[in-house]
């Protein structure tokens, strides 16, 4: 469990490193505590939800993976997820006056452009999670050279070239790690769920949901679960909670075409 009186701070910092999820993780399994931190200036190997690379270049983003060890303080890891996006967007607003929302369940948007992903890892132990490692990637300035060509239309920055003010990596760092912490330390209680439904930005909008068979359904979002599910109603006037997988919002421009 976690120690309440022990602010959690960065404990291992990279300059590169394949993922810093996978760092956290053989931490973890070798013992590290709860509050472990790891921080990469880059990744060789960053990686998002269903495997997807994060592409993750020297000096332009934060990537920052933590171990937590809850026992029953998290009825599901994903928990985590929710928690670390909500402590993230909490801690850009806090530290640069710049407001992002969630696109359920664990991406952050500045305006129609992602700028953070959080995946979140864990091992099964005999009374709960043996460690759940939530991993965020920040984009705080566009690489050099632009992002890669199946990033250009989806991803963006909260900075432009040469914007991000100084300190702000390891600012940004201390910010989420401390908010984090807090939100953690309420669970399974607290105002997580009012926080998240706060910076929510699917709420009202249309978005298209996958289909069990391929393809997808159009739906309108009526909101965010007591359990974090996303409460959707479809055209035909049915409705469903959505727990797993991803939604696209129409008229982003990574909309996929209707089949």
């Amino acid at each position: 469990m976690a120690e309440s009186g022990r602010p959690w701070t960065v404990t291992a910092q990279y300059r590169r490193v394949g993922s810093s999820n996978d760092v956290a993780k053989l931490a973890a399994a070798a013992g590290a505590p709860e509050g472990y931190a790891v921080v990469a200036v880059s990744q060789s190997a960053g990686r998002g939800r269903l495997g997807r690379r994060f592409h993750s270049p020297e000096g332009t983003g934060l990537y920052i993976s933590l171990v937590l060890r809850p026992g029953t303080r998290l009825p599901d890891p994903w928990v985590a997820t929710v928690a670390a996006a909500v402590a993230m967007s909490e801690a850009i607003s806090g530290c640069f006056n710049i407001e992002t929302s969630i696109k359920w369940v664990n991406d952050l948007y500045l305006g129609e452009r992602k700028v953070c992903g959080i995946l979140t890892e864990s091992a099964a132990g005999p009374r709960g999670p043996l460690y759940v490692v939530p991993g965020t990637g920040v984009n705080l300035e566009p690489p050099k050279d632009g992002f890669p060509g199946e990033l250009q239309e989806l991803a963006g920055a909260l900075f432009p070239p040469g914007g991000m003010p100084e300190g702000g990596r390891e600012m940004l760092a201390r910010e989420y790690l401390r908010r984090l912490q807090e939100i953690y330390l309420s669970l399974p209680g607290g105002d997580l769920l009012e926080r998240y439904r706060r910076r929510s930005m699917l709420t009202g909008r249309r978005v298209l949901v996958p289909g069990a068979q391929g393809g997808v359904r159009p739906a309108t979002v009526l909101g965010i679960a007591e359990d974090f599910g996303l409460m959707v109603r479809y055209d035909d006037g049915s409705g469903e909670t959505l727990t797993t997988g991803e939604v696209s919002v129409q008229g982003f421009r990574q909309t996929p075409r209707l089949v």
